[in-house]
């Protein structure tokens, strides 16, 4: 079992504990497309097409994607679990697979949605205008 402190260290995610800052260096950033037309800008003049950097974009959501699934699947049957072997005495929930379903479909819908579009907007801007200069 753990203790109070340890349960806050674990669950708190503002700015400052372990977790918040866990989760701002490493999984914000890798979700984030607004914020890097830059990144886009500089791979358009290298010669990447606006395709392949939405290629890229999407590959990377799907990745994504897949993480979230397995994290929020495994944690889900950690509390789901344990929930249906002492209520049911079975490991399998009553419920159907529907709910599950509905709710993987609306996350897929969700991201994609969310990092494709946001995407779009951003490769959207001239590859010059996208990356600063350095001779203001």
């Amino acid at each position: 079992m753990m203790s109070k402190k340890q349960n806050d260290r674990l669950t708190r995610v503002g700015r400052g504990t372990p977790m918040g800052e866990l989760m701002r260096r490493y999984w914000h950033p890798i979700a984030t497309t607004v914020d890097r037309r830059r990144e886009f800008g500089q791979q358009r003049l290298v010669g990447s097409t606006p395709g392949q950097v939405r290629r890229m974009l999407g590959f990377e959501t799907l990745v994504t994607l897949v993480a979230g699934l397995l994290s929020g699947t495994v944690a889900a049957l950690a509390s789901i679990v344990p929930y249906s072997i002492a209520l049911a005495h079975t490991p399998v929930p009553h419920v159907g697979p529907a709910i599950y379903l509905g709710v993987v479909g609306a996350a897929v819908v969700l991201t994609f949605a969310a990092n494709l579009l946001s995407g779009r907007r951003t490769i959207r801007v001239p590859a010059l205008d996208a990356v600063p200069s350095t001779m203001d």
